[in-house]
């Protein structure tokens, strides 16, 4: 009878420090951190396998707060870019498809709404770009065509 006791007190330690790990984004992951000269966090970087190619990169402030986020894949940016402010809003996204803008990159004003959009196909500005009043009306729209403004 002891040994069960003693087994199932183990198992019972096991699992109560095992599974508060497992909700941790980062369990069984790699994490590669980058520090200021003065010892503040400068950037980590998520490892999603064991490559070291893709992954979540995360910046941060001299301060310590995020400034930007966004997924690796084989190395080079693939997805959403969130850049944030010192309060964690979002003001500006970037899109990007293996390693070049592609996409409507958007910027906001503090309270979320669209400030300002640009279209970019390969890495350059091909479409419209819109400026937005605070109050969402549209101020100015442009076209572009490989990186030159048209109208």
């Amino acid at each position: 009878m002891l040994n069960t006791q003693r087994l199932t007190l183990i198992l019972s330690l096991f699992v109560l420090f095992l599974l508060p790990a497992c909700d941790s984004p980062s369990f069984g992951k790699k994490v590669v951190k980058e520090y200021y000269t003065g010892g503040a966090l400068r950037s980590e970087f998520i490892w999603s396998d064991n490559t070291g190619k893709n992954g979540i990169k995360k910046t941060y402030g001299f301060e310590g707060h995020q400034t930007s986020s966004v997924k690796i894949v084989n190395g080079v940016r693939d997805g959403i870019m969130s850049i944030y402010d010192k309060e964690g809003r979002v003001i500006k996204q970037i899109p990007y498809v293996n390693g070049q803008i592609d996409g409507v990159e958007k910027a906001f004003y503090p309270n979320g709404d669209k400030m300002i959009t640009f279209t970019y196909q390969n890495g350059m500005k091909n479409g419209y770009a819109y400026t937005y009043y605070p109050n969402g009306q549209v101020c100015r729209k442009a076209k572009y065509k490989n990186n030159r403004l048209v109208n």
